[in-house]
C-alpha cells in the first residue's frame, strides 16, 4: 500500500532527535562537531551542505571549513 511521505514533518522529527543527541553530548562536556566534504561544484550538494551547516549552527555545533587542509592531505596522498 502506498503512503505519502511529507518531508517537513520528517525533517522536524529528525531535528528534534538531533537536538537531543547534541544536548546529551554537551552534557558530557564534549562539543558536537560536523564535517562535510564535497567534491565538485554540484549546486544541489552545495545547497545541502549549506543547509546542514545552518542547522548545525542553530544547535550550537562546532562547524569548521578546512578546505586548505583537505587539499594538502590529498596532495600528500597523491605524492606517494
Amino acid at each position: 500500500m502506498e503512503q505519502i511521505l511529507y518531508g517537513a514533518p520528517v525533517a522536524k522529527q529528525l531535528d528534534e532527535i538531533s537536538l537531543k543527541i547534541f544536548q546529551e553530548v554537551k552534557s558530557n562536556n564534549k562539543t558536537p562537531h560536523m564535517t562535510a566534504i564535497t567534491v565538485g561544484d554540484n549546486p544541489a550538494s552545495l545547497l545541502y551542505v549549506s543547509r546542514k551547516k545552518e542547522k548545525a549552527k542553530n544547535h550550537v555545533v562546532h562547524v569548521k571549513v578546512q578546505q586548505e587542509q583537505i587539499i594538502n592531505s590529498l596532495k600528500k596522498i597523491d605524492d606517494c
